[in-house]
């Protein structure tokens, strides 16, 4: 085995089964680095993702004003600008202190799929191969399981995986890669353990039987139904062609085997469709009602009638509590992260620790 440091980027979006797989990179030696986020109701076999790389991610997204959740495109200008530059650095100096002496490591955040060019020149100093896999879920799935912990609409939801398939491809173009589907990993997880170390090699390769055991179907909760019970709404048949086209490209292939062309053309009509006042919108309240909000507007400008004056002044009054929440949101998380940098909550970090591993009862 070469004694080059190796990384695994794990792209995919959002509840598409990027913990599972990264749980699975770990049992096959690749290392997270030195910290990472506990397991939750809504993830209770753990989201394996680096809470330092998540933290920076949040904080990028929050200055340049978006979200983890926002469906919009990032512009060129977000990585080249003030802000870009500055965090870039910070980057740098985080992969350094987390992966200090690793030889095998993996990151796991959905965000890359759409902040990767602000952690690509440090990535690429530190680590001498660097290795893509692409873990993708169908679009229904997917919304259904935000819809479920989130209260997503599908329409939403719909247009944030477009999103990160179109750019996690894009992002990994430079890079070997791998295609894997969450539904092969549960369905026929021998086979698709022994495809993903033929392509990590080393020794992922003695490991595969081994690893291959410790899969739970039982973590898949939704099953897609059939193509004329899909949700029908602007996104829906993009989203389709979307997934029917990646279904038939290889599972290591180059950028001629994908059309992004005509796809981020679909995706950008739609994104036009979105309400500014929702662009980059913290609150999850927000979120579900944009399409409802705009299909609403768009009818009350139709409509010449004055019993829908007062109707449209509701409309108009949440939009600005939407607005409203989003405000207090980021002073919220302005204030956490104020805590967070203090003495007392670094110096109390040891307790916490205790508490949630030794006093855990």
């Amino acid at each position: 085995m070469s004694d080059s440091r190796q990384l695994v980027l794990v792209f995919g979006m959002h509840r598409s089964g990027t913990s599972l797989l990264t749980k699975l990179l770990v049992d096959f030696g690749y290392e997270t680095g030195n910290e990472v986020l506990q397991a939750a109701d809504d993830n209770p076999e753990g989201f394996w993702e680096n809470s330092a790389v998540v933290e920076l991610n949040d904080r990028f997204l929050q200055q340049i004003g978006s979200c983890w959740n926002d469906p919009h495109p990032l512009s060129d200008d977000a990585f080249t600008g003030e802000i870009g530059v500055k965090f870039a650095k910070q980057a740098e100096k985080l992969v350094a202190s987390e992966f200090t002496e690793t030889k095998l490591a993996v990151i796991k955040d959905p965000r890359m799929c759409r902040v990767f060019p602000l952690w690509q020149a440090a990535l690429e100093k530190h680590f001498e191969e660097i290795k893509c896999i692409h873990m993708m879920r169908h679009f229904y799935e997917v919304s259904e399981s935000l819809r479920k912990r989130n209260g997503y609409s599908h329409y939403f939801s719909n247009l944030q995986w477009i999103q990160h398939v179109l750019f996690s491809e894009i992002h990994s173009r430079p890079y070997p890669r791998l295609n894997l589907t969450f539904s092969n990993l549960l369905e026929t997880p021998e086979v698709t353990i022994q495809k993903l170390a033929d392509f990590l090699g080393g020794q992922a390769l003695d490991k595969a039987g081994a690893v291959g055991k410790s899969i739970n179907p039982s973590l898949r909760h939704n099953k897609v139904p059939a193509s004329d019970q899909l949700p029908v709404h602007p996104a829906s048949q993009c989203a389709l062609e979307l997934w029917n086209h990646w279904s038939d490209v290889p599972e290591t292939w180059k950028s001629a085997d994908f059309e992004t062309d005509r796809h981020l053309k679909c995706y950008s009509e739609l994104t036009r469709m979105i309400p500014s006042e929702l662009r980059g919108a913290v609150a999850d309240l927000a979120q579900p009602f944009w399409s409802q909000i705009s299909t609403l507007k768009e009818a009350l400008s139709k409509i010449e009638d004055p019993r829908l004056v007062a109707s449209e002044k509701k409309l108009e009054s949440a939009m600005k509590f939407a607005e409203k929440l989003k405000s207090n949101t980021e002073k919220l998380e302005n204030e956490l992260r104020g805590i967070k940098k203090g003495f007392s909550w670094k110096f109390t970090k040891p307790l916490r620790w205790i508490e949630k591993t030794i006093c855990k009862k």
